[in-house]
Order: structure tokens, then C-alpha cells, then sequence
């Protein structure tokens, strides 16, 4: 089972305990049964990064090819992107 359908089923639950007149018992499972909710992804800290663009990419590739002992690091500083963009383009999941 998963978190939505433990969700569901404990309002169902809920729902039956206050037919029964557990009011307090059913707002407790409807509260534990919100909590499985999912907080919203908040951005913590402002993107450091320029955007990726057609020339950036080709611009580590070709600072890749100029000086191949370099790590993807220092290729990431020299272009102004992180190691990791440089990955993504040298694998090619960045076209």
C-alpha cells in the first residue's frame, strides 16, 4: 500500500468512527491521515548557475576536448556552470 491509499483508507475509517459518535478519535485519524501529505518542494537557496544554453554546451565540449585532464570541476568553473551540468553534457543528457 502506499502513502495515498493509507490516506484514503484512514478517512474511511475516520468517516465510520464519527458515525459512531468518536468524534474525537475520527479527528485524530484525520489529522495522522493528513499528515502523510506530502509537503510542497520549496527552493531553499537561489540557483547559482547560469541557464544551460546550445553554446554553453558547446563550450564544454570544447574546453573538454582542449584540456581532457581536466576534472569536470574545473571545467564547470572555467565555463561558469557546475561539475555536474558538465557531466550531464559530457554524457550526453544535455542535447
Amino acid at each position: 500500500m502506499r502513502l495515498p491509499e493509507i490516506r484514503s483508507a484512514l478517512h474511511v475509517l475516520a468517516s465510520g468512527i464519527e458515525a459512531k459518535g468518536m468524534t474525537a478519535e475520527a479527528g485524530k485519524l484525520r489529522s495522522l491521515a493528513d499528515e502523510t501529505k506530502r509537503r510542497p518542494a520549496v527552493r531553499r537557496a537561489p540557483a547559482r548557475s547560469m541557464p544551460m544554453t546550445p553554446a554553453i554546451e558547446d563550450r564544454i565540449r570544447d574546453t573538454a576536448l582542449a584540456h581532457p585532464s581536466w576534472s569536470m570541476e574545473r571545467i564547470g568553473a572555467y565555463v561558469g556552470v557546475s561539475g555536474g551540468r558538465v557531466s550531464e553534457v559530457l554524457a550526453g543528457f544535455r542535447q
